[in-house]
């Protein structure tokens, strides 16, 4: 009887060193025993060759490489802009706060979004109140004008509250004796591309709530 193979996920790292071995012309069969994966995966690894390649040229962290998915950006007009915003300030040597970026995002968003009103991605209508009293009369849509309250280290027992009209839930997770609901989408690559530089700047009791979606996801994607 054979024994069921155990499902191994490659990263994005690993799938540019298979892509490698086939150049080389090593046999699909010996490399799929290798990586401990399917020889089918082999194949369709080989068939994205031009999906990876691209994202491997657009990845300048370690990090990104060690990703296990290739899902586009929901706003991919968005994710370009930010990012491209965030090398040209890095190239100069000026300091970008994790604010800013969100700052940045949210006026990029009204620009890109003029005409459709386009809802603003819920990682940054999320990022509670404080985020919102910097930008004066924006006039964010649903459901940003949600009110959500902050866990902070002074009122444990406010917990984060969003309009659950409007956003799915898949799982709740206890936060000092307080359930505290966590949404089931996925950050896109503009949340993975800044997570080290928001986290320096969550470190205020105002911006806890928004500092434990981020360690939550750095968890997740180990």
């Amino acid at each position: 009887m054979s024994v069921k193979r155990k499902h191994t996920t490659v990263t994005i790292e690993q799938k540019s060193e298979i892509l490698q071995h086939l150049d080389r012309g090593k046999k699909a069969s010996r490399i799929a025993q290798e990586y401990n994966t399917g020889i089918a995966t082999v194949s369709d690894i080989k068939k994205a060759r031009p999906a990876i390649e691209k994202l491997i040229s657009l990845s300048d962290t370690a990090n990104a490489l060690k990703r296990k998915s290739m899902k586009p950006a929901k706003d991919e007009q968005l994710d370009q802009a930010v990012f491209l915003w965030f090398s040209q300030q890095r190239e100069k040597g000026i300091p970008v706060s994790g604010l800013k970026i969100l700052e940045k995002a949210a006026s990029f968003h009204e620009r890109l979004h003029t005409e459709n009103r386009k809802r603003l991605p819920s990682y940054l209508c999320r990022s509670a109140s404080s985020f919102r009293s910097i930008l004066p009369g924006m006039g964010l849509p649903t459901p940003c004008h949600t009110h959500s309250s902050l866990i902070s280290r002074d009122h444990p027992q406010r917990c984060l509250t969003t309009d659950s009209k409007t956003t799915d839930f898949s799982r709740t997770i206890t936060d000092r004796g307080r359930r505290v609901q966590r949404p089931k989408t996925v950050p896109s690559r503009l949340r993975n591309k800044v997570v080290e530089a928001l986290l320096p700047e969550l470190e205020e009791p105002n911006h806890h709530d928004l500092l434990l979606e981020l360690q939550d996801y750095r968890l997740n994607q180990k």
